[in-house]
């Protein structure tokens, strides 16, 4: 379990130890906005486990003001793209390592409200906190699809889901102040599921035989509107930019280029 708080990971894998009786659960430390602390985190992880069944990158954050990291990074864009983007290559030598292993990361249905600006990754411009999370997501989604293509024909797979509408903290403790923390509690409270609904879609692409052998796919377990939980998890389309295979490799160009790696093509 990557966790950037240490108390917050420990108590946390401890709990998760207790409820399953699986004594062996750990808590790496690492800030995804952070390159160099991924890869402290990334080599302690392979150090661990040198095969991986499953990585799920779902970590997330918003920001209510434009900043850039000490990568010269935004930093919706460096905690939810490009932090996961590096992780996930360093780890791609323990995931090949499992006869099956899965890659899945989680998105939004909010990467479809926008469209992909490349140069917003080390500019704010235009910058909205709504904006900045849903370019992220897109981000997600377009990485999702470019690396199954690469991954085809390895043991490896990757897909994306949105998880739904969730009722979770984020942003509320750095992130987001004033309306814009007012508002997204408001819209959490009122229409979020608690976090066991949002984690259903992710155990289902992570260990469901159903989906054994899928690549670049996008799933959810919600409806689009009402947000309710769907009876069996499905696949939906994803934005029409996910087919642009000249913006997928850009944006990967790009973000082996923030990140400072070079993964094989």
């Amino acid at each position: 379990m990557f966790s950037r708080d240490p108390a917050r990971g420990v108590a946390t894998a401890d709990a998760i130890a207790r409820e399953t009786g699986n004594p062996r659960v750990e808590s790496v430390v690492g800030d995804l906005s952070r390159m160099s602390s991924v890869r402290e985190a990334a080599a302690e992880i392979v150090r661990r486990a040198p095969r991986l069944d499953v990585l799920v990158n779902d970590a997330a954050a918003t920001f209510s003001d434009f900043a850039l990291t000490e990568d010269g990074i935004e930093r919706t864009a460096a905690t939810n793209h490009v932090g996961p983007f590096l992780l996930t290559g360093l780890l791609l030598g323990a995931l090949r390592a499992s006869p099956a292993a899965r890659i899945v990361n989680v998105a939004s249905n909010g990467h479809r409200r926008t469209d992909l600006d490349l140069a917003a990754f080390t500019r704010g411009d235009d910058y909205f906190v709504l904006r900045a999370y849903d370019r992220s997501k897109l981000a997600n989604v377009l990485f999702t699809v470019e690396l199954a293509e690469r991954l085809r024909g390895t043991s490896v797979t990757a897909n994306c889901l949105h998880p739904g509408r969730i009722a979770t903290r984020i942003g509320e403790k750095d992130g987001m102040r004033g309306v814009h923390r007012i508002a997204w509690r408001a819209i959490s409270c009122l229409t979020g599921h608690g976090p066991e609904a949002g984690a259903r879609p992710v155990i289902h692409l992570a260990a469901s035989d159903e989906v054994a052998g899928l690549s670049g796919r996008y799933f959810t377990g919600f409806t689009a509107l009402a947000n309710r939980p769907l009876a069996r998890i499905r696949e939906e389309r994803m934005h029409e930019r996910a087919s642009d295979r000249g913006l997928r490799r850009r944006l990967w160009e790009l973000s082996e280029e923030l990140s400072g790696a070079r993964f094989p093509a």
